[in-house]
């Protein structure tokens, strides 16, 4: 990442980089000059505290943002998604929120909707986000409301569903 900040030459502000790490290394996927996308600065207000987007604020009118100095707890997020077809329903949502640790879930299937599976993140049905005094707590608990959620599908119309 230091060599990738000091080839694009960004002085302040922030860089969203992708990478996949290989048998060879890592391999940069993707280089933006804005904030990650799929909730990563929640997940971050909420392990840290504070405001992430009012920190960047700060840092780009030339002002030294108060940053916490180590995180309170963990964060994380798990992906809904479901087989390809038609959605006939969506269940557990309630019994999900209520679980330890859960700050935080949007579901995004309608009953008639069709869906073509997981290939990309346009796929995804809603999230789940949660919080532990762990990264593995916090999985944990975002695992176990993602499990709740049970969308269901009559794959009959599967070939009818648009892929991303």
């Amino acid at each position: 990442m230091e060599a990738l900040v000091g080839a694009v030459g960004i002085g302040s502000g922030i860089l969203c980089a992708e990478w996949i790490l290989t048998g060879d290394g890592p391999v940069l996927v993707e280089c933006a000059g804005r904030c990650p996308g799929d909730s990563l600065m929640e997940l971050l207000a909420l392990a840290w505290g504070g405001d992430f987007h009012h920190h960047l604020a700060d840092l780009l009118r030339g002002e030294l943002p108060v940053l916490p100095g180590a995180p309170a707890r963990c964060a994380a997020i798990r992906f809904l998604h479901a087989p390809p077809g038609t959605v006939t329903g969506v269940e557990g949502v309630e019994e999900a929120r209520e679980l330890a640790g859960v700050r935080e879930l949007a579901v995004t299937a309608t009953p008639g909707q069709l869906v073509a599976g997981l290939h990309s993140s346009w796929d995804r049905l809603g999230h789940v986000i949660a919080v532990g005094a762990t990264p593995d707590e916090a999985l944990a608990r975002a695992g176990a409301a993602a499990a709740r959620v049970r969308v269901t599908v009559d794959p009959a119309d599967a070939r009818a569903a648009p892929r991303a």
